[in-house]
């Protein structure tokens, strides 16, 4: 137990500091960081491009790792940021962190183990394009930029659609629970 806690601690304060590289104003203490230009058309900062490289590393992890841990404050935080800098609409922030938040009060006030394998597999698709969503858009939606296709807008917000039927079947499903059928 002591070292899933340690690793816990670990995991929070190395995705504190990936969120912090991102909204740092460097520029400001004199410090200029790489911008690339891409094909004469996209201008890349560096920082989400190392951002996105460790962020699709835990990821991967993720998926392999035989002991399940959540990258909320990574996603969340990527969320936030990458809508305050424009990347992304503010609603897709909105719905993924009100959805948690709704089922974890849910699943703390109602015993929910008779229907998670109902919306398991929403969970799992939403989980991966998120995942690969949030990637693209750190990565600046390259090389579909190059070619004025915003996949990444739209796997997120295909994201979005399979969150809210998540919520819709945990609301379904709830009700069931508390009207006793």
């Amino acid at each position: 137990m002591k070292e899933s806690k340690n690793t816990f601690f670990y995991k929070t304060l190395f995705d504190i500091v990936l969120l912090a590289l991102l909204v740092i104003p460097f520029n400001d203490f004199g410090l200029n960081v790489p911008v690339l230009l891409v094909m004469n058309r996209v201008l890349v900062d560096i920082r989400f491009l190392i951002v996105g490289f460790i962020y699709v590393i835990t990821c991967v992890i993720k998926r392999m790792s035989k002991y399940h841990f959540e990258n909320d404050i990574l996603i969340d935080g990527l969320l936030i940021i990458l809508a305050y800098k424009g990347f992304i609409s503010i609603m897709i922030p909105l719905i993924v962190i009100i959805s948690k938040n709704i089922m974890r009060e849910v699943e703390i006030n109602i015993n929910m183990d008779k229907f998670k394998k109902i919306y398991k597999k929403f969970e799992n698709v939403s989980n991966i394009l998120l995942d690969v969503g949030i990637s693209l858009t750190l990565f600046y939606n390259l090389p579909f930029e190059i070619w004025d296709l915003n996949l990444s807008m739209l796997i997120l917000n295909v994201s979005c659609v399979f969150i809210m039927i998540k919520i819709i079947i945990y609301y379904v499903e709830s009700s069931k629970i508390l009207n006793g059928r």
